[in-house]
């Protein structure tokens, strides 16, 4: 599906991060759980419209409650002051990230181009529909109850993992109520999918557990794009 990647009157080249939709593949047993691109409505992958000006990115610990034995014991004890938590380090890796990319989505000025300044009222231009940008689908992978993961790719940045949330303030409107500029805040949960040699965690896409095509089209994709990139900088320089 071709969303609109630009605002109007900014036809520039530049590489666009994505969201790449994925499912636990169930077909495949090995080590661990290992992940295909989504099908469906989800299938093709979802480009924001302006590149996130910033993300966070927030690093911590996974825990898991005490069980009733180890409970009895810390319970026993006299020498621990009241109101302890219950709760121990996660047993093997531990590490955790939470991911809050800020976005930007704006149809505003092609809204006004396409109904004369708004005076011919239509009901699909808008942020609220799922064919002119990415946003709505986002919204309903949040809400999935995390049948779907997402791989972020921005260039080298990669992130996998669940979106837990998908925050939407709508900053324009049409004169008839449509909403056409929007600041979005999309946080993802880390799923860790495998570690190097020194502990640290590897690219999601270096770590053997997405599917092939998957990986081959993601590629692909970072080819493309590349040669655009290089080919306008050409073009660009032979004007001069």
């Amino acid at each position: 599906m071709a969303y609109r990647t630009h605002v109007l009157y900014d036809f520039s080249i530049v590489s666009k991060a994505k969201f790449y939709v994925f499912e636990e593949d169930t077909s495949i047993f090995g080590k661990g759980i290992n992940y295909k691109r989504a099908d469906g409505e989800f299938k093709d992958p979802l480009p924001v419209q302006i590149n996130p000006d910033e993300f966070d990115v927030t690093y911590g610990s996974t825990v898991k409650s005490i069980g009733p034995i180890e409970n009895s014991i810390l319970n026993d004890r006299k020498d621990l002051p009241g109101g302890i938590p219950l709760i121990k380090p996660q047993e093997g890796r531990s590490d955790t990230e939470e991911v809050e990319i800020k976005l930007k989505y704006d149809i505003y000025d092609e809204y006004n181009v396409r109904t004369m300044d708004g005076t011919v009222p239509t009901a699909d231009f808008s942020l609220e529909s799922e064919t002119h940008t990415s946003l709505k689908r986002l919204g309903k992978i949040a809400s999935s109850g995390g049948r779907y993961y997402v791989l972020f790719v921005w260039g080298n940045i990669e992130h996998f993992g669940l979106i837990s949330s998908v925050n939407v303030n709508y900053t324009a409107f049409s004169r008839w109520g449509h909403p056409l500029k929007a600041d979005v805040t999309v946080k993802i949960v880390e799923q860790p999918l495998g570690y190097d040699k020194y502990g640290a965690q590897e690219k999601p896409t270096a770590s053997g557990r997405l599917s092939l095509s998957s990986l081959a089209e993601i590629k692909l994709s970072k080819n493309l794009e590349k040669a655009k990139l290089a080919s306008a900088l050409a073009a660009s320089q032979a004007l001069r």
